[in-house]
């Protein structure tokens, strides 16, 4: 079975792969260059056209209140370029949006259901400003991760704002929809070690004894043990290193 870590700065893959006896290391390894290919084409993809929305310099101007708007109009503005980072990816489900004033507006597909405590805690602002401009991904629910970065002022470059972009976690399922149906499993975190996604219980729980009894630090290739459950350990993560 296989643990897989990633993060659009998640931070690494690993694949276990329950009772690997009929399947080589090799053969792992060559699963985990797959799925590391996968999501770096995939989340490269997903950032790539989210910057080419909001990396605009009315976007920029906007954020730091330096365009002559009623609050009503810079709401209505501000919360459109949610509307319009929603409308390229059908998982997309929201987007949160802080601006320079920590002033926080919100576009969903659906309805909202953060409190504005949650909404805090998924911006960031001080850790997406500390990671400046890459992505931070984040859990929130068995449905729902967030991708997190922090806008800049194209005139100028400096920080703005913070973004954060709800993804529902069926946006991951076509990259590794052919190993869960092999009867492997997939865990996603990112790399400070939060799970975002796991196919099921077991793969959690043998990320996180990955974590606690082998403090990270499993050799490639080698057996784990979890639950009575034996596992081959593979590593791999996103070419920045947030997801693994």
């Amino acid at each position: 079975i296989v643990i897989m870590t990633v993060f659009m700065s998640v931070s690494g893959y690993y694949i276990p792969k329950e009772m690997l006896l009929s399947q080589s290391r090799e053969q792992s390894q060559e699963l985990i260059k797959q799925l590391s290919d996968n999501f770096n084409y995939s989340i490269q993809a997903m950032e790539g056209n989210i910057t080419s929305v909001t990396f605009t310099y009315e976007f920029g101007r906007l954020l730091s209140n330096r365009l002559s708007l009623a609050p009503y109009e810079r709401k209505e503005a501000i919360t459109a370029y949610g509307y319009s980072v929603i409308s390229y990816q059908k998982h997309i489900q929201c987007v949160l949006i802080e601006d320079s004033e920590g002033k926080i507006y919100s576009s969903w597909r659906k309805k909202d259901i953060l409190t504005k405590e949650e909404k805090e805690q998924l911006l960031d602002r001080d850790m997406a400003y500390k990671l400046k401009g890459k992505t931070l991904w984040k859990p929130y629910s068995d449905d729902l991760v967030f991708a997190t970065k922090v806008i800049f002022d194209r005139g100028n470059m400096q920080p703005v704002g913070v973004m954060s972009v709800g993804v529902d976690v069926d946006y991951f399922s076509g990259m590794y929809q052919g190993l869960v149906d092999n009867g492997n499993g997939i865990v996603i975190l990112n790399k400070y070690g939060d799970i975002l996604v796991a196919t099921d219980e077991n793969y959690e729980n043998a990320a996180r004894d990955i974590q606690t009894k082998y403090k990270g630090k499993a050799i490639s290739g080698s057996q784990i043990v979890s639950r009575d459950r034996t596992y081959i350990y593979t590593p791999g993560e996103t070419k920045d290193g947030r997801i693994q």
